[in-house]
C-alpha cells in the first residue's frame, strides 16, 4: 500500500540580504522559515491566477461592445438562427 507524500525537503540558496529579511519576517510573524516560504509560494500562485483573470477580463471587455445580461437571450437567438440558415456555399 502506497503512503501519501506529505512534504518534500529542498535545499536552496538565498542572497545574504534576502535570507536576513526572510529570517526577520519569520521572527516578526512568529512562524518558521518553512511556513514563510509556503505562504510566499501560495501568495505568488494566487497573484498569478489574479493576473490571468485580469487579463481574461480585459480581453472580454475589449470583445464586448457594451452587451449586458438583457442582450443575452437576443444574441443566443441570433446565433441559433444564423446556424440554422442553409449555407450558401
Amino acid at each position: 500500500m502506497a503512503v501519501a507524500e506529505t512534504s518534500r525537503t529542498y535545499t536552496i540558496s538565498l542572497p545574504a540580504e534576502t535570507a536576513r529579511r526572510a529570517e526577520e519576517l519569520a521572527a516578526r510573524d512568529g512562524r518558521s522559515l518553512n511556513e514563510l516560504v509556503v505562504q510566499a509560494l501560495e501568495t505568488y500562485d494566487g497573484r498569478s491566477v489574479r493576473d490571468w483573470l485580469a487579463a481574461v477580463g480585459e480581453y472580454s471587455r475589449s470583445r464586448n461592445p457594451g452587451y449586458t445580461e438583457v442582450d443575452i437571450p437576443r444574441l443566443i437567438r441570433e446565433v441559433r438562427e444564423e446556424a440554422a440558415e442553409p449555407s450558401s456555399k
